[in-house]
């Protein structure tokens, strides 16, 4: 028998050693990743790759024309179907869409390539008719040259181009589910994966339409070089877009929509996918796809370490649209069905409401304790002074005693309502108003012991503040009283904006002050005043300073002490 070398002989081997070589890797990867649908698939590709290959290596080197017919049959009924099937099962399994490769649909497949082998196998010439063989060449090819060589001289038939038409069906349907899932996905990693795929499909089915079209005759007919693209694009999705190690089993838990960012990772800390959210987390590069870990989370406070461990140790705050937010990074292993993880999903879970109402929680259990402090130690005091005044009173008839108990008295009612002032002042403020700030000033003034006490108001009718009207009442009603309580009349009290320039050019109120003329607050004891129960006076309380900073938290204000133009004390309550 003899043997002829064409110059395609050397592109099918070469193609037939890469399928191969594919296909054993993808072998190892299924035992070792779980018996997983897409890599089952993957197989069967490669493995019709390489029947497909194997028959056009005998075609080649065959010389006479029953073995070329005879090679080109075993092509056409069991390495084209099992590559056409392979390719819509592949499409299927990469989409999550199993459901459709059942025992039923395998077994019609596997019928029809059994059926087709039967065909051709009694009727050689069922999808040709063969007029002998046709001489080529020489040629030299990339320096090398070719003898004269034989083709199989043949022309399609009827039955070639129905059976054609229903390979492309099927090959348009593994493109609709290839096209969809990219569409659902578009920009992710597995763009690159899915790409690589379709380049690699699309190009022999090019070769195979010039053929069907006529363009080509069958003799030149190139499909099965064609397939060296196809190995080309399923290597790079191997290899550079690890296909056979992430797939889109990972891409169903990240979904583009999610508020929470979520960042995939690979087995060696490589940036896999991550969700839009997560861009804007870390404000990520265009080229983020592939960075390591440690460069991708740099932007964020804290270690990558502590970051990927996961869990409350691992919670950060980062701005996010101009405002901070807190972060629970929730690890989880990605698992192909084996045991060996093959990456790792963090999923950023915003903890920020709930760290707020944990820090309110502990604002309010903290006053809770200070309370039940003040109620048995600042109430049972002047309790026990009126308690014994009134007995001695009973006994002795001194009408002083009873003056005494009364002035407890009074001063426990003073507690009890600063006490409930506290504990409102602290509620975070739901509702606000534009509250006309020279008329609250005017009533706070009206309700606070001002005698001896002059008014400088520097705050126009129309300036207003959206706050909760009460609670702003409390705050000047504080501060006054504050003024009055620690200095000796004549006093003033100035109250003003502050004030800022805006974009127009114009003054716009950015807060207001609140100062006097008396004799200040020392600097070492600016930063207690505002802390509870702290009182430089025998008969103060200590509560309205701590109520103000309060009332101020609630706002989302800030408060701060400093030293006023006259010398006094000035209030600074910024917006």
């Amino acid at each position: 028998m003899t043997c002829q070398v064409t110059p395609q002989l050397p592109i099918n081997v070469l193609v037939l050693g890469v399928a191969v070589s594919l296909a054993a890797y993808a072998v190892t990867q299924y035992y070792r990743r779980g018996h997983r649908s897409e890599l089952a698939a993957f197989v069967s590709l490669m493995v019709a790759i390489s029947l497909w290959e194997v028959g056009g290596i005998a075609e080649d080197v065959a010389t006479s024309a029953s073995a070329k017919l005879l090679a080109v049959n075993f092509i056409n009924a069991i390495a084209v179907w099992l590559f056409v099937y392979s390719m819509l099962w592949l499409a299927l399994a990469y989409s999550n869409n199993t459901k459709w490769v059942n025992r039923w649909t395998v077994g019609a497949a596997l019928a029809h390539i059994a059926g087709t082998a039967a065909v051709l196998a009694v009727a050689p010439e069922f999808l040709y008719e063969v007029t002998g063989l046709t001489t080529r060449g020489p040629v030299t090819a990339m320096g090398v040259g070719f003898d004269q060589w034989v083709a199989l001289d043949r022309r399609l038939k009827l039955a070639f181009y129905i059976t054609q038409l229903y390979g492309y069906l099927v090959i348009l349907t593994a493109g609709v589910v290839l096209g969809q899932y990219l569409v659902r996905n578009r920009g992710s990693l597995y763009t690159g994966q899915a790409g690589s795929l379709a380049v690699g499909i699309g190009i022999p089915l090019t070769a195979n339409l010039l053929l069907f079209t006529g363009t080509i005759p069958p003799e030149l007919s190139a499909t099965d070089i064609a397939l060296a693209a196809t190995a080309l694009g399923f290597a790079v999705a191997v290899f550079r877009y690890r296909f056979l190690r992430i797939t889109p089993v990972g891409r169903q838990q990240l979904v583009d929509g999610m508020s929470d960012p979520v960042v995939m990772l690979d087995g060696r800390d490589r940036v896999v996918d991550c969700n839009p959210a997560a861009r804007t987390l870390v404000d990520a590069p265009p080229d983020w796809r592939g960075m390591a870990a440690t460069g991708f989370f740099e932007p964020l406070p804290g270690s990558v370490e502590r970051i990927t461990q996961g869990g409350d140790e691992g919670s950060i705050t980062a701005g996010v649209d101009g405002s901070a937010r807190t972060f629970s990074p929730d690890v989880s292993a990605i698992r192909g069905g084996g045991d060996a993880p093959v990456g790792r999903l963090l999923v950023f879970r915003d903890i920020t409401e709930q760290k707020q109402r944990e820090q309110q929680l502990r604002r309010q259990n903290e006053r809770l304790d200070q309370f039940a402090s003040l109620v048995s130690h600042d109430l049972r005091n002047p309790l026990h002074v009126a308690d014994s005044n009134l007995a001695l009173a009973a006994e002795t008839g001194d009408r002083d005693r009873i003056e005494t108990a009364r002035e407890n008295l009074d001063r426990m009612e003073t507690i009890i309502e600063e006490l409930l002032t506290m504990a409102r002042a602290g509620l975070s403020v739901e509702d606000t108003d534009a509250v006309g700030i020279a008329a609250v000033v005017r009533e706070s003034w009206h309700h606070a012991q001002t005698e001896g006490l002059t008014l400088d108001l520097q705050v126009s009718e129309s300036t207003t503040v959206q706050a909760d009207r009460d609670r702003l009442l409390h705050v000047f009603e504080n501060l006054v009283r504050n003024a009055v309580d620690h200095n000796d009349p004549p006093l003033t009290v100035r109250i003003g904006t502050l004030d800022a320039a805006s974009s127009s050019g114009a003054e716009q109120p950015v807060g207001f002050y609140v100062e006097d003329d008396g004799d200040g607050i020392p600097e070492s004891h600016r930063e207690d005043v505002f802390e509870y129960g702290f009182t430089t006076t025998s008969d103060g309380t200590g509560f309205g300073l701590s109520i103000v900073q309060d009332i101020v938290d609630a706002h989302g204000w800030n408060v701060c002490v400093t030293e006023g133009d006259d010398g006094g004390a000035r209030f600074e309550i910024r917006y």
